[in-house]
């Protein structure tokens, strides 16, 4: 709907309810058409009315008077034409005075011919073809004002749900063309983390398992349920990552989010069973003779000293305190 813009009703960072008015272009050329239109309406609803209904008595006395009326005028004229003739016969007349008389009956008749069949049509009502022709009628106005009504809503762009009002696309006076851009907002009653996951751990991941999220713009500390609710079956070429997506519950309070849209964010993923493991730094770890070992020291050494020990090392994306999640980081979206 092309119009211009007379108000902005929301600006950038405000939280607006669904339903709320964002943004208000100019209505008056519109409410006068509409008014137009629900005139043209109630005419075209008074007519069919009018011929469902049929003539009332009142009019029927009326055509009823009118066709009384022509046929006394009809019935003296015949009389003064008959007598005009017999006149003319006994040379008592003229062609000329019979030719007024002739024309004056005729007229007569004319005029009584005419008002018995309005009288017929009033007692017989209106034909089935105009009471169609009515209701038709009535059918395109009100798909007139209908179609101006449902103009007149989109003049006014409403929120579509809670949320947030990200940036102003325009402003007021400015002219707006179908498809152009009002108000960009953005959902955050759920935070959703993208994540790329190595395609090795495709096999152990599952929808609907529990994901903790930590944000570093709110310190490693502050730790959030997150859920998996969603994981692509295709390998990204090149990086050769799984998509996932884990949603995170966000709340409200004032008008202020708690988590914001496009935090950098770091989640936990379960991928696989859970067992025990002596995890050990990655310095530790030294290659010797085409085999890993790490060095321990013991209060009782055997002889020969320290002996090498093949470690037991979480082979997982990033080494942490749980020995069946790996570690991704992302950025969140609302």
């Amino acid at each position: 709907m092309a119009g211009r813009v007379e108000a902005m009703l929301a600006d950038a960072g405000d939280y607006v309810k669904a339903g709320a008015p964002l943004c208000r272009m100019r209505t008056l050329p519109t409410e006068l058409q509409l008014r137009r239109a629900g005139g043209l309406l109630a005419a075209a609803v008074a007519d069919l009315k009018k011929k469902e209904a049929g003539y009332r008595k009142e009019e029927i006395d009326q055509a009823e008077a009118r066709a009384a009326a022509a046929r006394a005028g009809y019935e003296r004229w015949k009389q003064e034409y008959g007598r005009t003739r017999k006149l003319l016969a006994d040379g008592a007349s003229t062609p000329a005075e019979m030719e007024s008389t002739e024309a004056s009956f005729r007229q007569a008749e004319e005029m009584l011919a005419e008002a018995e069949a309005g009288l017929r049509l009033q007692k017989s009502g209106f034909r089935v073809e105009d009471i169609e022709a009515a209701r038709a009628q009535v059918a395109t106005q009100t798909a007139a004002v209908e179609e101006l009504k449902d103009t007149l809503g989109k003049m006014t762009v409403a929120m579509p749900f809670d949320g947030f009002v990200a940036r102003k696309a325009c402003e007021v006076g400015e002219w707006l063309t179908p498809g152009t851009a009002v108000v960009e907002v953005v959902d955050l009653s759920v935070v959703r983390v993208q994540l790329d996951v190595p395609e090795r751990y495709f096999a152990g991941l599952e929808k609907g398992a529990a994901a903790p999220v930590t944000f570093e713009a709110l310190g490693p500390d502050r730790e959030f349920a997150g859920t998996v609710s969603q994981i692509v079956p295709a390998s990204a070429e090149g990086t050769h990552t799984i998509a996932v997506r884990v949603d995170v519950p966000n709340t409200v309070e004032d008008g202020r989010p708690q988590l914001a849209a496009g935090l950098l964010a770091r989640a936990w993923l379960p991928v696989g069973e859970e067992h025990e493991a002596l995890l050990v730094p990655k310095a530790a770890v030294i290659r010797q003779v085409g085999r890993d070992v790490v060095y321990t020291v013991s209060d009782k050494p055997p002889p020969g000293a320290a002996a090498g020990k093949p470690p037991a090392a979480d082979r997982s994306p990033s080494a942490s305190s749980r020995a069946t999640a790996g570690t991704w980081r992302s950025r969140a979206r609302g």
